[in-house]
């Protein structure tokens, strides 16, 4: 479990992050150009999702991973050695193929070793140390990514993105495979179909998938836009990974305590706190100053409890045979919504204002997340306030 843990870190290991805004308008790129570079991540996601679990149901998980991490290596590669915006495009489909192998596959690995212990109650205590490790590692490399980028080149921490990158190949090739449920021979078309249609026909299913999707599109969505707002403050580059290293501690903790937060608090409480991101974000629409900044910790202490919890929502809601597959259809749907607003977003930048477009963010996650969880909690059989 602790190599699977490794391999995680370095997977959120991302030096490359803080200096992207930069690297990007060092080149030329626009607002739009640049969010439609990130759109291209998602929409590559997109096509390999349920195919990439699947896969992992069927040829095991840990063949997957291995391929996750050996697409990881030749997209951050081709980045390396570009500087132009189709190029971009490349590298960003790459990562999108190596991000859609290992979405879903190292969460299911982590239940099914679980459930082989007897311990899939506990799911949500060690996904959220899975994700305190993700986020640590993902502070520690901006911190370095930013330096790095600071005092040399912008180009160094995309090499050292290759080295962590051939050290997952490594772990992942140590890892064995939990016994599990398996997936019968057939047909694999008319499979995924299958598995896909009961998925997005089960409504409580459903519901927290979409859950899950709005919090994560509109999360990833609003990094790029806050390293636009640092920009316009005039931040130096290295506070881009001081702020951002914050930003992945503050989401670390949030996953570490997920499972005593909802202890404590309570499901409905634990799940209406996902709904005050939406005026978060208004906040920005409202005033530039520095002195908000803090509030993207919030953002992200708030995601960081919401992940263990949906997820471990989705994998009480299936099967070992499909978990992989269901969770997969969860991740795409996530990154449909990351498609579709993440160039909206950039256009409402480039026509109007930064302010205007986490306006926009804030008020449509307004209008759809208290819906959404209203019904989760009916579905739990849950009181309402």
């Amino acid at each position: 479990m602790y190599r699977l843990f490794a391999y995680k870190f370095l997977a959120d290991f991302w030096m490359i992050v803080p200096i992207l805004i930069p690297f990007y308008k060092s080149h030329g790129m626009s607002a739009t150009q640049i969010l439609t570079i990130q759109a291209a991540y998602s929409l590559s996601q997109l096509l390999l999702e349920i195919p990439s679990g699947y896969l992992s149901d069927c040829i095991g998980r840990r063949r997957t991973l291995i391929a996750a991490a050996t697409l990881l290596f030749a997209g951050v590669c081709i980045y390396a050695f570009s500087g132009d915006f189709w190029m971009f495009i490349a590298a960003e489909i790459v990562l999108g193929f190596a991000g859609a192998l290992r979405s879903g596959t190292d969460s299911a690995m982590l239940y099914d070793m679980l459930i082989q212990s007897s311990n899939e109650c506990r799911y949500t205590r060690f996904e959220g140390r899975a994700e305190f490790w993700c986020r640590t590692g993902t502070a520690i490399s901006s911190i370095a990514g930013g330096f790095l980028g600071a005092i040399a080149t912008m180009r160094l921490p995309f090499y050292g993105n290759a080295v962590t990158a051939l050290a997952m190949i490594v772990i992942a090739c140590t890892l064995r495979e939990p016994r599990r449920e398996k997936r019968p021979e057939g047909n694999a078309f008319l499979n995924i179909i299958a598995i896909s249609k009961a998925t997005v026909t089960s409504p409580t299913l459903l519901a927290v998938m979409l859950l899950s999707g709005i919090i994560v599109s509109t999360g990833v969505t609003a990094i790029w836009g806050y390293f636009m707002f640092y920009g316009k403050n005039g931040l130096p580059l290295y506070w881009y990974g001081v702020i951002f290293a914050v930003m992945q501690m503050s989401s670390a903790f949030g996953a570490r305590h997920s499972h005593d937060i909802a202890g404590r608090a309570g499901d409905r409480a634990t799940f209406w706190l996902f709904a005050a991101i939406g005026p978060l974000l208004c906040v920005f629409c409202l005033t530039e100053s520095r002195w908000i900044i803090p509030l993207v910790f919030a953002h992200a202490l708030i995601w960081g409890i919401s992940t263990p919890q949906l997820l471990d929502r989705i994998n009480i809601l299936t099967t070992s045979d499909v978990r992989a597959t269901t969770l997969s259809v969860g991740s795409m749907i996530g990154r449909i919504m990351t498609i579709a607003g993440g160039p909206l977003f950039g256009w409402i930048v480039d026509q109007y204002s930064l302010q205007a477009a986490f306006g926009a963010m804030g008020l449509l996650y307004l209008a759809a997340v208290p819906v959404l969880v209203m019904f989760i909690l009916r579905r739990a059989n849950l009181s309402l306030p």
